[in-house]
């Protein structure tokens, strides 16, 4: 492309030239130099392209997810070429899913400069955690939705899963998203039915144990009595009340038998 020539003979090449948009400038330059309607403008497009920079990212999430899947289950072969091909994959859908986030960034980073709210709900800060996605086979269908595995009770899901999809990319997939989401949804019931189940399971158990702890407690109680007793009887001691019995009078009465 041609550039633009200087003065002292150098050139810039337009492509290279910085275009400012009003979420360049400061609220008071926007006032300034009467940009808050272009503004307004831009930040319909920021917010139009989130969306589907979220969509994007949700689609992307779940093909490195199933692909994960493909590679723990040996669906794409087994051997180091097979390997290699599917590590070369994932590298590329991992690439396309931090892709997608540096736009999402770039577009809220905007947004917040043409004053969007540190606390809208709509876009939220996109972290780390927050880049998961349910682990799908090709046979997900019939695999128990029971099968919970360590850790999974306390996992949450992440807003880009509930926020609202508006985005092209979005409708193309939304026949196999929403199949994938009801899973989760399953999943997610299941695992929350089972920590129902184990809370009940162990009231039931601590309070067995206890009735247990207290009726051998009451047994050793009565047999202890018995013992003094006897012991009593034998010695010709008088016998005090049985609720004063202790294993210090059991053995002043052993010392006094002696």
């Amino acid at each position: 492309m041609p550039g633009v020539p200087h003065a002292d003979g150098g050139e810039d090449h337009v492509e290279d030239i910085q275009q400012l948009l009003p979420s360049s400038y400061s609220p008071a330059e926007r006032a300034k130099y009467k940009l808050n309607a272009l503004a307004a403008t831009e930040r319909r497009f920021w917010e139009a392209q989130a969306h589907e920079v979220l969509g994007d990212l949700r689609i992307a999430i779940k093909r490195r997810a199933f692909g994960l899947k493909l590679k723990k289950g040996h669906k794409s072969g087994r051997g180091q070429k097979a390997n290699t091909c599917m590590q070369t994959q994932l590298r590329a859908l991992q690439a396309d899913i931090v892709k997608y986030t540096e736009k999402y960034r770039a577009a809220r980073k905007a947004l917040r400069n043409l004053g969007m709210h540190e606390s809208d709900k709509t876009f939220l800060q996109l972290k780390l955690t927050d880049l998961w996605g349910t682990h799908m086979a090709d046979s997900w269908e019939d695999q128990s939705m029971l099968d919970v595995k360590l850790g999974e009770g306390k996992r949450h899901v992440s807003w880009i899963w509930l926020t609202e999809r508006v985005s092209a990319a979005a409708s193309a997939d939304a026949s196999w998203s929403k199949e994938a989401d009801q899973v989760l949804w399953f999943r997610a019931r299941a695992r929350r039915d089972r920590s129902l189940e184990e809370v009940e399971i162990l009231e039931a158990e601590i309070a067995r144990c206890e009735k247990y702890f207290h009726f051998y407690a009451e047994a050793w109680r009565r047999q202890m009595q018995r013992l003094y007793k006897h012991l009593a009887e034998k010695c010709q001691m008088p016998l005090p009340e049985m609720e004063t019995v202790s294993e210090e009078a059991i053995a002043k009465t052993l010392e006094a038998n002696e």
